[in-house]
């Protein structure tokens, strides 16, 4: 299975990219629950700038 989010952070900027082409990444539960569990990373992330 493919991670739904994938999370990046370069040059303090994180980026979310959604992941499941295969749905042409239809809003699901699960890519909700992702989206929020990498905003929640990226929040606690020290390398991410504010």
């Amino acid at each position: 299975m493919c991670q739904m989010v994938i999370y990046d952070v370069r040059d303090g900027i994180a980026t979310l990219t959604l992941n499941n082409p295969s749905e042409r990444n239809s809003m699901t539960a699960e890519m909700v629950r992702d989206i929020v569990a990498s905003m929640d990373a990226a929040e606690a992330d020290p390398d991410v700038e504010s």
